[in-house]
């Protein structure tokens, strides 16, 4: 009640409860249930499943229980399945490009995933840094002195990740996907994709998480129908962590954290030099002076201008080169609280930003009561 700083302009209407717990819950199976069971008021669900049908009961239909998506516009991890670029059958970027057009998103999105979430087309999502126009001069600028070095697409097209129609038959990217592996020399010998050496093209993906066999599943299903053996292999956390550092995997799901000003963490993810440091994230060993140079840009950048211009130049390399399967994201965080709070009603775009709700009732209120209640404090607009 005394704090000196209550009524700072960068304080009014922020940190409206006099005492905050957080309860962490190893299950989040169980964290749902005690949720549900009223035990605390706030959840962040991760589940698209669970957040669609998990919370269907009396309280979610009359509002005391509230769900939404919230900070919508907030930068979103960069996620896909990447390609340690140290094997021979990831080098050629014909190969690469075939393996990302034939993960099939919108058939598991659509069958596990509610249809909730949006693909990845960017390493920098949601911010205005992915590139998502054609470049314009500033970028040529950039971008002209690299030409031979990167993809030409880079100069003529805005990248968009392969789309299918959702029905889970792909014949039509099985073909193309045949013909870019027939020009980078994998060729079908019995039931399998050879290559000059009659080597077949199979690959491990190693995983220490549980829930990737349902999206790893039907891909090697996929793969298979043309002749490529994908194996999963789920090795316990210590020995991942181990393998990691060693660079001893074929392919491996990974993220990157997304920021509006992004810096020398770019050479941790994507720099040469850190390409074999056990203790780096340049988890696709990547060695590409090319996008050295632009991450180097970028951060001597002097203005927001030049920052943009090199973000969005290193985007389009590093999309046009076919560096991993991008995955997707939420259309914002996945939110589920009893509806015991007043929530401002202009609310933050890019942040969750609870701690400018306040405590309107010790109890859960209908969206009836809620209205009725606010309108009496004379704050107009019904609930969240």
């Amino acid at each position: 009640p005394d704090w000196w700083g209550k009524d700072l302009p960068v304080s009014r209407g922020l940190y409206n409860f006099d005492h905050f717990s957080i309860e962490y819950f190893g299950d989040t199976d169980v964290a749902r249930q005690v949720l549900r069971g009223g035990a605390y008021d706030y959840n962040r669900e991760f589940s698209a499943t669970a957040y669609s049908i998990g919370y269907e009961s009396p309280a979610l239909s009359d509002g005391r229980l509230q769900k939404a998506h919230l900070a919508t516009q907030a930068p979103q991890p960069a996620q896909g399945f990447v390609f340690n670029l140290q094997k021979p059958m990831f080098q050629d970027r014909r190969v690469r490009q075939a393996l990302v057009m034939l993960w099939d998103f919108e058939w598991s999105n659509r069958q596990m995933m509610r249809d909730m979430y949006i693909r990845q087309q960017s390493f920098f999502s949601n911010t205005g840094l992915a590139a998502r126009q054609l470049p314009d001069a500033g970028e040529l600028a950039i971008l002209e002195p690299l030409r031979g070095q990167i993809p030409d697409e880079v100069f003529t097209k805005v990248f968009e990740a392969p789309k299918t129609d959702g029905s889970g038959v792909i014949r039509d990217k099985q073909l193309q996907a045949l013909e870019l592996l027939e020009q980078a020399g994998w060729k079908p010998e019995g039931d399998q994709l050879v290559n000059a050496d009659g080597e077949p093209l199979s690959f491990t993906f190693l995983v220490s998480q549980n829930g990737m066999d349902r999206l790893l599943l039907p891909y090697k299903r996929t793969l298979k129908q043309i002749g490529i053996d994908l194996n999963i292999r789920r090795i316990d956390p210590s020995q991942y962590v181990n393998r990691l550092m060693s660079r001893d995997y074929d392919m491996i799901v990974t993220g990157y954290p997304v920021t509006t000003s992004p810096g020398n963490e770019l050479l941790n993810y994507f720099g040469s030099a850190a390409a074999t440091d056990p203790g780096s994230n340049n988890y696709m060993v990547l060695k590409n002076p090319a996008v050295d140079t632009l991450i180097t840009g970028l951060v001597r950048a002097n203005t927001q201008a030049d920052m943009l211009h090199y973000a969005h130049a290193l985007d389009r390399v590093l999309q046009w080169n076919y560096y991993w399967i991008p995955n997707y994201y939420p259309p914002g965080t996945s939110t589920v609280w009893w509806n015991r709070f007043g929530i401002p009603n202009v609310q933050a775009s890019n942040d969750e930003a609870i701690e400018s709700w306040w405590e309107m009732s010790t109890t859960p209120l209908t969206n009836q009561q809620m209205t009725a209640e606010r309108i009496s404090r004379g704050k107009p607009g019904g609930p969240h």
